[in-house]
């Protein structure tokens, strides 16, 4: 059992992230809303999970850290505005990857990862090169400690590729 003397300061750091990724998590409300684009968060992150590596459900779930269940719905609706599409793996006929569309890939070039308005962003350029770095830092060591340094290793990487703009 951990030490009571940390107990408050776990609880509140878990309460911060939950804030901090509200936050997050409202500024890509508005960069879809300016965008006029008719999906939500979890339908972006599908597209931008999808974008350089298709992937069926199952592989997908894993990858977001999410239930197929909580997954199938945002796919099946994504899949009826023609934004992505499920194609049988000719290798594997029990196997749907699912590709996005040139509609899909048009509607990801209109909203970027982050911008310049974003609070997360502001905030972390008032902190200071030194401070930012701690805080990197320190929040990397945490997540490695509590997902694993490896999957942290995978999720940073296939940010990166995600974000890559398309040839």
């Amino acid at each position: 059992m951990p030490k009571l003397s940390f107990y408050s300061e776990a609880l509140e750091i878990k309460v911060l992230g939950m804030l901090l990724m509200k936050s997050a998590v409202r500024d890509l409300e508005k960069r879809l809303h300016a965008a006029k684009l008719d999906v939500n968060p979890l339908g972006f992150g599908v597209l931008c999970n999808i974008k350089k590596d298709s992937s069926g459900v199952n592989e997908l779930s894993k990858k977001m850290m999410l239930a197929p269940a909580t997954l199938v719905p945002v796919i099946n609706a994504l899949e009826k505005k023609g934004i992505i599409a499920r194609k049988k793996d000719p290798r594997d006929q029990r196997r749907s990857p699912l590709y996005i569309t040139h509609r899909g890939e048009k509607l990801l070039a209109k909203v970027p990862a982050i911008r310049a308005q974003d609070a997360l962003l502001r905030r972390i350029e008032a902190l200071g090169s030194k401070d930012m770095a701690a805080l990197h830092r320190i929040l990397r060591k945490l997540a490695a400690e509590v997902i694993g340094k490896e999957k942290i290793e995978e999720i940073m990487l296939r940010a990166k590729i995600m974000h890559m703009p398309s040839k």
